[in-house]
Order: C-alpha cells, then sequence, then structure tokens
C-alpha cells in the first residue's frame, strides 16, 4: 500500500507540474498541426519520436478485470530528434494457472526514415527492447486454476521461473491527412526461461526443478489508426498480438503463441504536455463480455532543457 500511495503521489505531483509548465517548445517540435507528438498509442508503438529533451511519463490503470487492478509505468526521452530511451514496464502472460506478472524493461529506438505529411510516405523507427532476468510464477499468487491443476498433494500447484527477453521492431507513421493517421509495427521477440521450479501439493510442498534453460521466439504485429476529433481530443483504435507462455502438458518444454487484443478509447490533451487516456480493452483469451477491461491513463511531459534554461535564469 505504501508503494501504491507513492505513485499516486508522484503522479499527482507530476500533473501539477506538467500543467503550468510552459508549452511552447513541446508545439514548436510538432512536425505535423494537430498531431500528436507521443510515440505510443495505448498498447503498441508507433514511427513518432518524442522531441528532443522531453520526458514523457506514462501511467495507467486497468479496472473491471478478472485479477483486479493493474497499475503500470512508462517513461521515454528525447534524444536530439533521432533518437529516444524508454524505461517501462512489460506484461509477461502464461496460459499455467491464467496468471499474468510486469517486469521492468529499457529500450532504445531510432528514426531511420522521415516521412512527409499528407503522403503515404511513412516515418519509420526501429528500436531493442530487453530487460535483466527477472523471476516471475504463479504460485505466490495461490491462483489454484488452470489446465494443469488437480485436487491431490501431488498435484501441481504452481510454476516458478526467471526470465529474460529482447524485442526488436518496426513501426511506422502514415500521416495521410491532417485528422487521419495510420501507424504499423511488427516485432520479433525472443522469451528465454530458467531455473523452472515446478510446485506440487498444496502450499507448495514439493518442488521440481528444470535445470536447463528454454528459448522461444515468436512475431508480434499491430495496427492502429488515429484521428483528430477536434484540438483537443484524438480517437483512437488499435489491433493487435502479444507473446503469450504456453507450457506443455507434459512440463517439458515451452511454446510461445500469439495472443490478440483490441483497444479502442479517446486521448483528450489537458495540456500540449498533458493527456488522459480512457477506453476499453478486450484480449482474445477473454471468455466473454464480463472479462472486458476499462482503462484508464496519464501521460505527462516537462520540456527538460526548458525547464533547465529557467532555472539558470534566476
Amino acid at each position: 500500500m505504501k508503494v501504491k500511495h507513492a505513485l499516486v503521489t508522484v503522479v499527482a505531483i507530476c500533473v501539477l507540474f506538467s500543467i503550468f509548465s510552459d508549452t511552447q517548445a513541446y508545439e514548436e517540435a510538432n512536425n505535423v498541426a494537430g498531431k500528436s507528438s507521443f510515440s505510443r498509442l495505448f498498447a503498441y508503438p508507433t514511427g513518432r519520436m518524442i522531441p528532443s529533451g522531453v520526458l514523457n511519463l506514462s501511467f495507467g490503470g486497468s479496472f473491471a478485470t478478472q485479477g483486479g487492478q493493474e497499475f503500470l509505468g512508462l517513461g521515454a526521452v528525447g534524444l536530439g530528434d533521432v533518437a529516444e530511451f524508454e524505461f517501462s514496464t512489460a506484461h509477461i502472460i502464461s496460459n499455467i494457472f491464467n496468471f499474468s506478472d510486469h517486469i521492468g524493461a529499457t529500450a532504445l529506438k531510432f528514426r531511420v526514415h522521415e516521412g512527409e505529411p499528407e503522403t503515404y510516405n511513412p516515418t519509420i523507427v526501429v528500436a531493442l527492447r530487453s530487460n535483466t532476468w527477472s523471476a516471475v510464477g504463479s504460485s505466490e499468487r495461490g491462483e489454484l486454476t488452470g489446465p494443469a491443476m488437480g485436487d491431490g498433494q501431488n498435484d501441481l500447484s504452481g510454476v516458478d521461473f526467471e526470465t529474460h527477453f529482447t524485442t526488436i521492431y518496426a513501426a511506422s507513421t502514415f500521416d495521410i491527412h491532417p485528422a487521419w493517421s495510420t501507424h504499423f509495427s511488427v516485432a520479433y521477440d525472443e522469451i528465454r526461461i530458467r531455473d523452472i521450479r515446478y510446485n506440487y501439493g498444496f502450499n507448495n510442498g514439493n518442488r521440481a526443478s528444470e535445470p536447463d534453460d528454454i528459448t522461444a521466439g515468436i512475431i508480434s504485429v499491430s495496427i492502429g489508426i488515429e484521428h483528430a476529433v477536434n484540438s483537443r481530443t484524438h480517437s483512437i483504435i488499435e489491433l493487435g498480438s502479444l507473446p503469450e507462455i504456453d507450457f506443455e502438458e507434459d512440463m517439458s518444454g515451452l511454446n510461445v503463441s500469439p495472443l490478440w487484443q483490441g483497444l479502442v478509447g479517446v486521448r483528450f490533451y489537458i495540456r500540449t504536455l498533458t493527456t488522459i487516456d480512457a477506453g476499453i480493452r478486450y484480449r482474445s483469451d477473454y471468455s466473454g463480455l464480463s472479462d472486458v477491461e476499462i482503462r484508464a491513463g496519464l501521460n505527462l511531459g516537462i520540456d527538460i532543457q526548458k525547464e533547465i534554461r529557467k532555472k539558470m535564469r534566476r
């Protein structure tokens, strides 16, 4: 609870700072009038770059989900209008006991082609994203449901492991109209798992380990459509895939399969540097309308260079 309260406090401070900060430099950095300079839509990257010296912080929550509320975070800073450094949380999804987890990750993105507005000449970026070895698993959650679960003392009750992943992706943005943009991305995800621990019986009383590392890869894709309804509101539609870790029934290995999700919502601009995202998400592994997620997010931009200059003039 203390961590959650601290995050809420940080968000509140950033909101106040962003709302009252000078946004002129950020507005001048927009290549196309009325277009967003945020480098992501809701879930997937675009071909856009954050302007140089601007720090973008994104916070988001998922509500009405089967497993309760999520709290996600992402930060990125523009580097010279040619690169972008990102730090974020990556979503790990597994079919074993239907669990998911979040681990820290960093990414470095480069612009490789500058497009032209109102043409079919896109802006293209490439990026590499990775994480350090992180421990994840299902046994700590006490989730006693799933395809491999039984009722006896010797039945499988959980799986814990360490995971490391690397993603390389390319994203493009077509600003085909002053009010319309289309975004595409394709990614290759390589997931490596080690120190797999199978927990058997109630309270994870018995354990069996798998010493060998397991590696699997998958290609993910996405498409997004963004429409500037007015000067303050953009509507967004996204459809894409993300990797799901599928343990084999005999627990001898794993496969990585695509999990599809769709998102529909709006991005409202309080200021050029401050937006509120709201929308709904549905995934292919959901069983019905009751699993639909209502999502809300907050994007904050801070022009670091301008703030430093203001401090130096005082």
